[in-house]
């Protein structure tokens, strides 16, 4: 067991959250990483993608931000993967041309500035996980909980892509591709 400080090392106002890295039920540990943020949990996140944007994340500040991403979050996703093909500095500059054509909030260089205030902490912590119960044999009956009806409607939604009738941007291949003239909303 390692000891962790309950503050962080910044005095003011701070938010706490934990995220988990790794559990091994084999010898019982799980790590975490505890962070300590000024800001709230979102707004902290959001300082590490602008951080990653234009400057250089910390090993803890990278995996953090790859733990905590979220399937909502295409531009983020899709900016990693094209990062894996195209200088950073490129992608960066598609990326907010199409931000702007698009009228969203652009990650410019002006906010990411502005979240410089923004104070994070990461510890990694480690701790001990509860011992499972013993496993008796029982099986319940699996027909008698209605997986059938919800299997059918999950492969209703992979066959139809989860969206009637609506054409979702493409994220990752704008940013490839550069595309000069995009159509806004």
């Amino acid at each position: 067991m390692s000891t962790f400080r309950k503050f962080p090392k910044f005095s003011g106002r701070f938010f706490s959250w934990r995220c988990n890295l790794t559990s091994d039920h084999n010898s019982g540990l799980m790590e975490d990483f505890l962070v300590f943020s000024s800001g709230k949990r979102d707004t902290a996140l959001n300082s590490l993608w602008l951080k990653f944007l234009w400057d250089q994340l910390s090993s803890e500040e990278f995996i953090l931000f790859i733990l905590t991403l979220r399937d909502s979050e295409e531009i983020k996703i899709a900016f990693l993967k094209a990062s894996l093909k195209i200088d950073k500095k490129q992608l960066r500059e598609r990326l907010i041309r199409i931000q702007s054509k698009l009228n969203i909030q652009v990650d410019s260089r002006t906010r990411y500035n502005g979240s410089k205030s923004q104070r994070i902490e990461i510890q990694k912590i480690e701790r001990k996980l509860p011992k499972p119960k013993k496993f008796s044999g029982y099986v319940r009956n699996i027909s008698s909980l209605g997986t059938k009806s919800r299997k059918t409607r999950f492969l209703e939604t992979i066959a139809y892509g989860g969206v009637f009738g609506e054409e979702e941007f493409d994220w990752y291949l704008a940013l490839l591709q550069d595309i000069p003239s995009i159509k806004g909303p």
